[in-house]
């Protein structure tokens, strides 16, 4: 963990700590980590990556879209890939040989029969597995609850300290909202002018177009060359309604969005475009995972 601190910059949490001394030194052949939004869960992948490279410990992960996979690997430096693709393989007969452990994130999206599959393909080949989510996010399509399930016969651990969001309102609204009361969270971040209702859609456009009174505040001392505006055209509006976006450095510099599929606008591929770390593989990518030959 000190070599973690020194290449990362910051310590682990204590109890971040204690779920990482879980991960690699407790030897369960599946083991489940619950951690809410903000949690730092990608970051613990990171440490147990540095102590699998130590050992020579072949590592890789899954989760049920691209899009998580490729942040579980921009965050952490594991290969990783979809869970379809890890299905795909298994019925290829490629399966998880030569995988040490296996780090299932957003693990509560993956539905039953799937993560049966890949259960039983690591029992096969003695693969560890790290499931790593949380109930009360975002649940599978399908039929699931393995996680849960899983969380609670092991014994999981639970990372409930929010080290993501620096704001204490929007903090306590993340806490509100994962105990179902929806309404209240909103009112958490309406009070602090987070969110702002509408009546009507002329009026939440009007609000829109007026930047927040924080805003308002910072900008009347600012310079004329920062009291910039940018139209930004809504997608899918068909009146040709538009929002201004005051104070963005370069906004009118960047001229009309490109039109796309029914002419709705399409964001410049440089604008979105991702860091990529040396030596990692694409989600659906031909690497199998990371470690003493990755």
């Amino acid at each position: 963990m000190s070599v973690f601190a020194v290449a990362a910059g910051f310590e682990l949490s204590e109890q971040q700590r204690e779920v990482v001394t879980r991960l690699l030194t407790a030897g369960n052949g599946i083991d489940a980590v619950v951690g809410v939004a903000g949690a730092g869960k990608s970051t613990l992948m990171d440490a147990c990556r540095i102590a699998w490279d130590a050992t020579g410990t072949m590592y890789a992960g899954a989760c049920l879209s691209a899009v998580g996979a490729q942040g579980l690997q921009d965050a952490s430096a594991i290969p990783s890939r979809t869970a379809a693709s890890w299905l795909k393989r298994i019925e290829s007969g490629e399966g998880l040989t030569g995988i040490d452990v296996l780090v299932v994130d957003e693990a509560v999206m993956t539905d039953d029969r799937s993560a049966a599959k890949l259960l039983t393909e690591a029992a096969r080949t003695g693969t560890q597995v790290l499931a790593i989510g949380d109930p009360k996010q975002l649940q599978a399509v399908g039929i699931g609850g393995w996680f849960a399930e899983v969380h609670r016969l092991v014994g999981g651990l639970t990372l409930d300290e929010n080290r993501r969001q620096r704001d204490d309102a929007e903090r306590a609204a993340l806490d509100i909202w994962r105990t179902g009361d929806h309404r209240k969270a909103l009112e958490v971040l309406a009070a602090a002018e987070r969110v702002h209702p509408a009546a009507t859609a002329d009026e939440a456009r009007s609000q829109m177009r007026r930047p927040p009174r924080r805003a308002r505040q910072r900008r009347a001392g600012a310079p004329p060359g920062r009291r910039r505006a940018a139209r930004v055209r809504h997608r899918g509006d068909r009146r040709g309604r538009s929002a201004v976006v005051r104070g963005a450095p370069g906004a009118a510099r960047r001229g009309p969005p490109r039109a796309g599929a029914a002419g709705h606008p399409v964001r410049s591929q440089a604008a979105v475009r991702r860091p990529v770390r040396q030596g990692t593989a694409h989600p659906d990518g031909p690497l199998p995972g990371g470690g003493r030959n990755g």
